[in-house]
């Protein structure tokens, strides 16, 4: 799981910390165009404390409610992406 590394936004603008993360995350995530992805320290409204491995790394679609998760938020396509097509 990536773990979150950021108290805050602001935190991670201070640029203070490395975050190399990105760099190892699927290119084949939903989790980049979900209206729930918080890019910045790689989480969500489902996963507040950071994604599991299977959605962000290995591209698997958050579709369903998982038992690990908070509420029952799952994927939803960003609004920007949707009104694009």
């Amino acid at each position: 799981m990536a773990e979150r590394i950021f108290k805050n936004r602001s935190e991670y603008e201070s640029g203070l910390t490395l975050d190399d993360r990105r760099r190892v995350y699927s290119l084949h995530c939903d989790c980049d165009t979900c209206k729930h992805f918080c890019e910045w320290d790689l989480f969500c409204a489902a996963f507040p404390n950071g994604i599991p491995d299977e959605y962000l790394y290995e591209g698997n679609p958050h579709r369903e409610v998982d038992v690990r998760q908070v509420g029952s938020t799952v994927y939803a396509e960003a609004a920007h992406l949707s009104e694009s097509l």
